[in-house]
């Protein structure tokens, strides 16, 4: 008969001490990560002019965050950092994360348009913002998991054709 593992359980305290590590670490992520549509909605809005420069300032940090996120999260020999150019692989993905955080800040910042407030409800739009980051994040891994290597087959070597295929020349009497 197979033996039934028990599993642990987890105390309260450490679910709060997970709870509150989340909220320390990943409300400043995604505040930093949603910085381009702040300044945007700044910028379309008028309000808060004095805060643009410092949001357009996070705007750059934010890049840099999303490619250190993407790295982080990238497999050593997947499709992203193995095979060749992942110089141009790895932002390519980082500003899908960058699109799928800004797009879902931006459009609840509008849809929850108050007067006199840029960004209306602080964890109304920065939690669903994350959840769409590490959503892009999540679905980034998947694709760069179940790539085996560089993409578009180069592990198996280059394509040779003719003399370069290792066959001998047809040879005609």
């Amino acid at each position: 008969m197979p033996r039934v593992q028990e599993v642990p359980r987890v105390s309260k305290e450490k679910v709060a001490v997970a709870v509150a590590a989340a909220l320390c670490l990943g409300v400043p992520v995604a505040v930093l990560l949603c910085a381009p549509a702040v300044a945007v909605r700044i910028a379309v809005t008028g309000r808060d002019l004095d805060a643009r420069v410092v949001f357009e300032w996070g705007s750059v940090a934010a890049a840099a965050l999303a490619l250190l996120l993407v790295r982080l999260t990238a497999a050593r020999d997947g499709r992203l950092r193995g095979g060749r150019a992942p110089w141009l692989r790895l932002p390519l993905a980082a500003g899908l994360v960058l699109v799928a955080a800004n797009a879902t800040a931006y459009l609840l910042m509008v849809r929850g348009d108050h007067p006199g407030v840029v960004v209306p409800g602080f964890l109304s739009v920065y939690g669903p913002a994350a959840l769409a980051a590490a959503a892009a994040l999540a679905a980034v891994r998947l694709w760069d998991r179940h790539g085996g290597g560089s993409s578009g087959g180069a592990e198996r070597g280059p394509v040779r054709l003719g003399r370069d295929a290792g066959h001998a020349p047809e040879v005609r009497p």
